[in-house]
């Protein structure tokens, strides 16, 4: 089709903080360093990302836990400053209620 894409491993990019309770907490300000640099080593109008895992500041790989596939696009729109983020499932239809109560 001729659409010059790019593959991206998230590792290199997203940064989180391990928290308290077991979750993590993205550090924007470092990732965003890190996405401009690899941008300008790997320009596209595509990117195809790993999803659900990223790294902690000292490098060490690390998953975004429950969610983090969603959680990891949500990241990389916040970066980019995107709009929207669409997030496609395998699942028929749409949750209108929390599945836990």
């Amino acid at each position: 089709m001729g659409v010059k894409c790019s593959w991206m491993d998230t590792r290199d990019v997203l940064v989180v903080n391990p928290t308290n309770s077991n979750q993590v907490d993205p550090d924007y300000v470092e990732s965003e360093k890190r996405l401009e640099k690899w941008f300008s080593q790997s320009p596209a109008s595509t990117i195809i990302a790993t999803g659900f895992i990223a790294s902690t500041p000292k490098n060490i790989p690390t998953t975004l836990k429950r969610d983090g596939s969603d959680f990891s696009a949500a990241i990389i729109g916040a970066l980019f400053r995107a709009k929207q983020v669409t997030i496609w499932t395998d699942v028929d239809g749409v949750y209108s209620a929390d599945p836990r109560k």
